[in-house]
């Protein structure tokens, strides 16, 4: 059947979770779902079963491998998600990548528009896909993460450290997890947004996103990652306009408004950008 994993990186989206599983899987001593990032187990594939889901770490070796981990950045602000986990899994190790909300929202619908998802209008992205904003409310998810695995089991990164200080982070991600010390620090990738273009047929860019589902729910990891080496999202999700908008200053506005709260809260003190707004 597999192991089942003892920690999980809960998320949100565009906020260096990717980072976090490039430089396990550089590792090699942690256990990730073989072939995928996410399962989308606890979200969408809930009822596919947990049998279908420790199927994706049936490759652990205790030899090798020191923890068994998912990287799952969607579950953040899924409201059920706590409470299964616990089901399944028990009193698990969550970890939550803090990053500045707008900064974060903004990142997340450039990564919708892509996907040809949404047009160039944020607010109108927001009506279809709350959680553009929803997933940016740590002070709401965090509380609820903590109540549910306990302040002890709860660890929040800082994304700006992924860029700043990366040796610090992997050795606080390592402190986390209990993983060896490694003497080597994995080069942060480069930022994905700046080459953000939009698809050339929105339907092209759908169809895309519905085949890889449609493979992902049936584990033909092989065939997506196969696709991916020879550059079908080109296919699917590029031959668009290339030109990236930029954050307009009333959007700006209207995101600091709607997400007063992250910089207004006791809860911001632990989150870099509460210094950098002066708050």
């Amino acid at each position: 059947m597999g192991r089942l994993p003892t920690a999980l990186f809960v998320g949100p989206m565009r906020a260096g979770t990717t980072w976090v599983h490039q430089y396990l899987v550089a590792r090699g001593d942690v256990c990730l779902p073989r072939g995928v990032k996410e399962t989308f187990f606890f979200d969408r594939y809930w009822s596919s079963g947990v049998r279908w889901y420790a199927s994706h770490f049936r490759h652990f070796d205790e030899l090798r491998h020191v923890q068994v981990v998912e990287v799952a950045p969607s579950y953040f602000c899924v409201q059920d998600a706590p409470a299964r986990i616990l089901q399944k899994l028990g009193t698990v190790k969550i970890a939550v990548m803090a990053r500045d909300p707008i900064e974060r929202s903004w990142s997340h619908f450039l990564h919708l528009r892509r996907y040809g998802l949404v047009d160039d209008d944020i607010r109108r992205a927001v009506d279809l896909f709350p959680d553009i904003v929803d997933a940016s409310r740590y002070s709401v998810h965090v509380p609820r993460w903590s109540q549910a695995f306990g302040p002890q089991s709860l660890h929040l990164f800082n994304f700006d450290d992924v860029v700043s200080s990366p040796a610090a982070f992997e050795r606080q991600v390592e402190d986390f997890l209990g993983l060896p010390i490694r003497d080597w620090v994995m080069q942060v990738p480069p930022r994905t947004n700046v080459s953000v273009t939009a698809p050339r047929a929105k339907w092209l860019a759908r169809s895309g996103r519905w085949v890889a589902s449609f493979l992902r729910r049936r584990q033909f990891y092989a065939a997506v990652n196969f696709a991916k080496r020879l550059r079908f999202d080109r296919l699917f999700y590029g031959g668009g306009e290339r030109s990236v908008p930029r954050l307009r200053d009333q959007d700006r506005v209207w995101l600091e408004e709607v997400l007063a709260n992250e910089y207004e809260s006791g809860t911001a003190v632990l989150y870099s950008w509460s210094r950098r707004c002066g708050r």
